[in-house]
């Protein structure tokens, strides 16, 4: 069974949640696939990565490369475990059909996406079987998190 969290950040709090995130993943020894719609946008979480907080680095990669089996974090568009990942995140609204793959899915609620956060958990329940625990994270104001289902 995967368990799968909803993550909804505040807007201008989603850059924090994606670095938190992969940095707690990180941190409790888990791989971690991210996976990003485009090429533009893996470009961009890829920088930001980098350059978010000069105190704590992230090691990570993006797809492509032949090395893709040796990182802890590893960008890609493509739906596949390359660096035999536990944790799946992901971004953008794009969907998996390899989540009972992982131990743990987390989807990061973008509202530039068009959607509302209730549109994109109902979506994201409807795309689940009901062999996986699912979750729904609010993140307040001071950026802490709260389990709202």
């Amino acid at each position: 069974m995967t368990l799968i969290s909803f993550y909804h950040p505040q807007k201008h709090l989603l850059d924090q949640a994606v670095f938190t995130l992969l940095h707690k993943s990180y941190r409790a020894g888990k791989r971690a696939l991210v996976l990003i719609e485009t090429k533009d946008r893996l470009q961009y979480i890829d920088t930001m990565l980098w350059s978010y907080d000069a105190n704590s680095w992230l090691p990570h990669g993006s797809d492509g490369g032949e090395d893709c089996v040796e990182h802890p974090i590893l960008l890609s568009t493509e739906d596949i475990n390359r660096n035999e990942a536990q944790y799946l995140f992901l971004l953008d609204g794009m969907r998996s059909s390899k989540i009972k793959d992982y131990d743990r899915c987390f989807e990061l609620y973008n509202e530039s996406l068009g959607l509302s956060a209730e549109q994109a958990w109902e979506t994201l329940r409807a795309f689940v079987n009901s062999e996986n625990e699912i979750s729904y994270w609010f993140q307040n104001k001071s950026g802490s998190w709260e389990k709202k289902y």
